[in-house]
Order: structure tokens, then C-alpha cells, then sequence
């Protein structure tokens, strides 16, 4: 079985976790050694029966082994890739989990580090980038592209050769319409549907979806 490290020990890991018993049901294949956190308080404690064996930068020490990047919400969106370049380590190094029950395609595309979860579809020649999360029931039309560390959340539906940003956010239960381009950093509040291209850094929301906030980008991340 292949040594993993998973990162995070936040309510992703509850959700991210079932993935590997799930595959390791049908076939042993990793073994989950530890978990790192920077929270001080979980330190030395337990998820699940594994270990939390130290904070983020303890990583590059565990050489030989593999890494689940277990950190991602609405909140966390602005500093996924942040907290990945801290960490220090190329995207090879961390395993791509999609769930027994998802559904992907054969001309499918899908980057290092990526999270699927059950009941996903990933339609013909549909692109996800390296650390881009789908969570249940997510549909993600032909030809779309869903770029590094972007997350696309439950029920949601992404039709054809539409483009989600690098590290945007769509809210459970969402439609993204086709040919339509949600800008890098945007967030489509849950239930919405998208009609019309969004700018970076946009909050957006309603059916049609109209933009709440113009520009949500922390100002370290802003250009």
C-alpha cells in the first residue's frame, strides 16, 4: 500500500477521508500515516484514528511519501494556492482521489491533486486542473475546464465549454450556463445561475445571477 500524508484537519478531511475506505474497499491501496494541521490545539490528537502529527511545514520531511491536499471551502478559496506554495512540494507528490461511484469519461482530463467525490460526472473532453475539487453530484459538461484550485461544490452543473477560474468558487446547487467564463477568484453564491461572464474577484448571485460584490480580493491578492 502507498504511504499518504493527508493535509488538513479541517471538516474537509470528514468529507475527503471516505473517498480513500471507499477505494481501499475495493482494492487496498493507500494507507493514511498522518495528518498535518497548523492548528496547535489538534496537535497529537486523532481524526478518525489517525494521528495528527504536526503543522504544514513539517511536509518535505516525509520523502517517499504521497499527499492528500485536504484544504478547501469558501473561506480557504484566496489561500489554497498560498499554503501550497509554502508547503513546497510539486504537484506530482500529491494523489488524484475520485470516488468508485463517480463517473469520468475516457477523453477526460484531470491534473495531480484533484478531489472527486461520489455521484460526479465528468463529461467528454471536460479539463480539471491540478487541485480542483468536485464535490457530490457535481456535472461537469463536454469541453469544460475547471482550472487549478477552483472548487465546484454539490449538485451543481457546468455545462459545455464553459470556464471556471483558477480558484473560484460555485455554491451548492448552481448552473453555470454554456460558452460562459467565471472569472479567477469569483464566488456564485449557492442556488444561482449564470447567464453571462463574471469578472475575477466577483460575488455573484439569484437566477439570473447578478454580481453582489465587485471585487472580494483580499488586498495582497489583488493586482
Amino acid at each position: 500500500m502507498e504511504k499518504i500524508i493527508f493535509i488538513g484537519a479541517s471538516n474537509s478531511f470528514k468529507e475527503v477521508y471516505p473517498i480513500i475506505k471507499a477505494l481501499n474497499k475495493l482494492r487496498p491501496i493507500y494507507s493514511v500515516e498522518g495528518i498535518l494541521d497548523d492548528n496547535e490545539d489538534l496537535q497529537n490528537k486523532f481524526l478518525d484514528g489517525i494521528p495528527i502529527i504536526g503543522t504544514l511545514d513539517k511536509a518535505k520531511q516525509y520523502d517517499g511519501y504521497k499527499f492528500v491536499f485536504g484544504i478547501g471551502s469558501f473561506k480557504t478559496r484566496f489561500h489554497r494556492k498560498e499554503i501550497l506554495k509554502r508547503i513546497g512540494l510539486p504537484p506530482e507528490r500529491f494523489i488524484t482521489l475520485i470516488h468508485p461511484d463517480a463517473s469520468i469519461d475516457k477523453s477526460a482530463r484531470i491534473g495531480f491533486g484533484a478531489i472527486i467525490h461520489p455521484g460526479v460526472t465528468i463529461c467528454h473532453d471536460a479539463v480539471l486542473e491540478d487541485f480542483t475539487i468536485t464535490t457530490f453530484n457535481v456535472t461537469i459538461g463536454p469541453h469544460a475546464i475547471i482550472k487549478k484550485y477552483a472548487m465546484v461544490t454539490t449538485a451543481t452543473i457546468v455545462l459545455s465549454d464553459s470556464t471556471i477560474g483558477e480558484s473560484a468558487f460555485i455554491g451548492v446547487n448552481s448552473v453555470i450556463g454554456e460558452n460562459i467564463e467565471i472569472g479567477s477568484s469569483a464566488a456564485v453564491v449557492m442556488g444561482s445561475v449564470v447567464f453571462r461572464n463574471i469578472p475575477s474577484g466577483s460575488i455573484v448571485q439569484g437566477n439570473p445571477a447578478k454580481v453582489l460584490i465587485s471585487n472580494s480580493l483580499p488586498k495582497n491578492q489583488e493586482k
